[in-house]
């Protein structure tokens, strides 16, 4: 069966053009849906075009404007301390003041701010 058909002016073998989308960022999952009968597919970044361009558009036009969107580069946090774990003196069974939040429950419990569901 011949599907070809003509799509913003270029001849596809077949109609489906899948659009963008986090599968389309890969080259692997293009080749793939090519395999599986795509004649096309809409890149990830050119939906996100429109957005970049108003951003530089507003940079460039309002030199007021303090606050720009950041970039996002991600560069990893700054140094931090690190104790071996055998330096590490040892936690107290109440440390993590679990006995504190049980007693808050039971006090909230009891003034009838917090209700046990299997008791109503």
């Amino acid at each position: 069966m011949d599907l070809t058909t003509i799509y913003l002016g270029l001849t596809l073998r077949t109609p489906l053009v899948p659009s963008a989308s986090p599968p389309s960022e890969e080259i692997d999952n293009i080749k793939r849906m090519e395999d599986a009968g795509a004649s096309a597919v809409v890149l990830f970044a050119i939906p996100r075009t429109a957005g970049w361009i108003a951003q530089w558009e507003e940079m460039l036009l309002y030199a007021e404007q303090k606050i720009a969107r950041p970039r996002q580069l991600y560069l990893g946090h700054g140094q931090r301390d690190y104790v071996p774990i055998k330096e590490r003196r040892p936690l107290k069974a109440d440390s993590t003041g679990a006995r504190r939040a049980i007693r808050a429950i039971a006090l909230s419990a009891a003034a009838g701010v917090v209700r046990n569901k299997e008791a109503d």
